[in-house]
């Protein structure tokens, strides 16, 4: 949007307010930038920890022999398997299923759909003969569920828990043995779990497994509960770090009352491409129940798996909040430990929800979209383009530079329907990503100067010059006719590269000529290069173009005896030099006339015609006047020849 200031330079305390409130605007701008403060409140928070419990295992006593389990009507479909796993050939064509899923839910507290959908199945499945099942009614109050087996088994594990409700339906447990930490001493110190299960509230639980899955008759289950102890975290009311261009507004770690990391994080050389995933937790919360979702799943992969901090570097939720997760820098390579052998050199993105059977809500497609779209842009990569990639162990794997976590392993994640809106993710995102190549800056000011010209200044800066960019100002006047002037804009800003990091020579600051008389419009533009999606204009002005003009204002006469004090200012717009000034008495025997030179210091000049100067002022005395009433009037005299003299006015003493 072209944004005018309207504007009429003249002797009118208009055009000074004009003037005056346009560059106050400019300094507000940057300045309001410069000082902010981050709010920041200290709040309690529970604090966590995940206890194991080991449970004895018996067999399911049937009331009857059970049927097969038939998935339910309305289940989301399987995904095919040449999607499904990295190893039989990646998604290069960023082409998925077009189903459309079910409807997307509201932000805020949405609707549970995929567990309702799923119950029928897994109530069916818990019956079945050769399962074991084993629990604890009586146990103290917990948030997240989980449980830790020696090996992945070919049937679900199941639970369910007992809340202020009662008991809630059976769920599965979804093992993903290739969502970790690559190789290594993170890796090492880990053990295979489920995804954590979040369940809000809970004092009893269930779990349900193929006897596979136990041999011994007992199953470790991890549990994520309140130790009765609070922790003061600052919530930060700000994004995380300091802000970069573009940068969509990202929830600091402290903003949910993060752990630090075991130890100090490792960093990849780049990101070459974003993984998305989901936590497979429900997708019945509200936005402010998010904090308490990542303290409990970071607690689990910490306390229950092993690492070293939560897995995912970003996540996002329903309503649309993007949160740090892994921390280490919102702007750097972080490695993390979402994808086994895919974690250095990608950025993982965890939407709270299961989106197995369900869409996720328009908010958080757009929110990971903005998220990505900037994340590679700081890093060179274009959304919906192809990468080659070396994973950890060397397997090469061309693929799309944002891929669902089923295109890097053998898993379901992130769910088939959040799965089907990749294409949407990955086309937005390149939006995004194009968005911010666009120039942009400020034009703080254009004002008319001697010999029909214009002098504007202020600064661009286009993402893809890393060291200056190209400003084109248009001079739109009257007549239908236009100036333009094209420059480089390398001029010292250190207040411009204090704010955007991109440089302090941004700067630009000229004169364009050849400017007709009249109230002209000004409107500068940035010259795109590289990605972006045009020159957007940057501001525009309009300018009162003087011409060959002699003009001011004979604003008062103070007669004190013999004298008469004036109150005048006069400018020749062909020159930034003083005008003299004829000043006549008239009285009933004759009239005298003296010459003087106004140029005094009018600081309200020099805010209004800064292409003047301020001294054109004349505040001085004429003296020896006779007694007697007396009239006097002032003229301006033309210094160069391209106008004429102009009288300022008489007033009676």
């Amino acid at each position: 949007m072209v944004r005018l200031d309207s504007e009429h330079a003249g002797g009118s305390g208009n055009g000074r307010t004009h003037r005056r409130t346009a560059q106050v605007l400019a300094v507000l701008l940057i300045g309001s930038v410069l000082a902010f403060v981050p709010q920041v409140s200290v709040e309690l928070v529970p604090e966590l920890r995940t206890d194991t419990e080991s449970v004895r295992l018996g067999p399911v006593e049937l009331a009857e022999p059970a049927a097969s389990a038939q998935v339910p009507e309305g289940t989301a479909p399987e995904g095919d398997a040449e999607d499904d796993s990295a190893a039989q050939g990646a998604d290069t064509s960023g082409e998925v299923s077009s189903d459309p899923g079910t409807p997307v839910p509201d932000a805020g507290a949405v609707d549970d759909a995929g567990h309702t959908a799923a119950g029928a199945l897994e109530e069916a499945l818990s019956e079945q003969p050769g399962r074991l099942e084993g629990g604890s009614d009586e146990t103290a109050p917990f948030t997240t569920i989980g449980v830790a087996v020696d090996a992945v088994p070919d049937e679900p594990v199941l639970v369910r828990v007992h809340g202020p409700g009662g008991w809630e339906p059976w769920r599965e447990l979804q093992i993903e043995p290739f969502e970790g930490p690559d190789p290594g001493p993170e890796a090492s110190a880990g053990r295979l779990t489920s995804m954590p299960m979040w369940v809000r509230e809970a004092d009893g639980y269930e779990v349900n497994v193929p006897a596979e899955a136990a041999p011994a008759e007992q199953v470790d289950v991890l549990l994520v509960r309140e130790t009765g102890n609070s922790l003061e975290v600052e919530i930060e009311e700000t994004e995380a770090g300091a802000a970069t261009y573009g940068q969509p507004n990202i929830r600091s770690r402290s903003s949910w009352g993060a752990r630090p990391s075991k130890y100090a994080y490792s960093y990849a050389s780049n990101v070459k491409l974003g993984i998305v995933h989901h936590s497979v937790t429900s997708n019945s919360y509200g936005c402010s129940e998010v904090p308490s979702i990542l303290r409990s799943i970071q607690n689990y992969h910490m306390d229950g798996n092993g690492w070293n901090d939560i897995a995912y570097n970003f996540a996002v939720d329903l309503c649309g909040g993007i949160w740090e997760a892994r921390g280490g820098g919102i702007d750097k390579a972080v490695v993390g430990g979402h994808t086994t052998n895919w974690n250095t050199g990608t950025t993982g993105v965890v939407v709270l929800g299961n989106f197995d059977t369900v869409d996720p809500s328009w908010n958080s497609v757009s929110a990971v979209s903005q998220l990505l779209g900037w994340k590679l842009r700081i890093h060179d990569v274009v959304p919906n383009t192809t990468v080659n990639f070396t994973d950890y162990v060397g397997g090469h794997h061309t693929v799309n530079t944002i891929i669902g976590h089923r295109q890097a392993q053998a898993t379901a994640c992130p769910g088939q329907y959040l799965y089907n809106d990749l294409p949407s993710i990955r086309s937005l995102a390149r939006s995004h990503f194009d968005y911010l190549g666009n120039p942009f800056g400020h034009l703080d000011y254009a004002y008319d100067l001697p010999g029909n010209a214009i002098h504007v200044r202020g600064w661009v800066i286009d993402p893809d010059d890393e060291t200056s960019s190209v400003i084109h100002t248009y001079v739109w006047q009257t007549d239908g006719t236009h100036v333009l002037e094209g420059v480089t804009a390398n001029g010292y800003r250190p207040d411009v590269g204090s704010v955007y990091g991109l440089g302090n020579y941004r700067g630009f600051s000229y004169q364009l000529d050849g400017v007709k008389p009249g109230v002209q419009l000004v409107c500068a533009y940035g010259i795109n290069h590289g990605y972006g999606t045009g020159n957007p204009p940057i501001g525009c002005q309009y300018v009162w173009s003087f011409g060959s003009l002699t003009g001011g204002n004979f604003a008062g006469a103070h007669r004190q005896g013999g004298s008469v004090t004036l109150d005048v200012w006069a400018i020749d717009t062909d020159t930034t030099q003083p005008v003299h000034l004829h000043v006549y008495v008239y009285g009933s025997s004759g009239h005298t006339l003296t010459d003087v030179v106004a140029d005094d210091y009018r600081a309200d000049l020099a805010a209004v015609f800064p292409g003047y100067g301020g001294y054109h002022g004349y505040s001085g005395a004429i003296t020896n006047l006779p007694v007697g009433a007396h009239t006097v009037c002032v003229y301006a005299l033309n210094r160069t020849g391209g106008g004429s003299d102009a009288g300022l006015g008489c007033q009676p003493i």
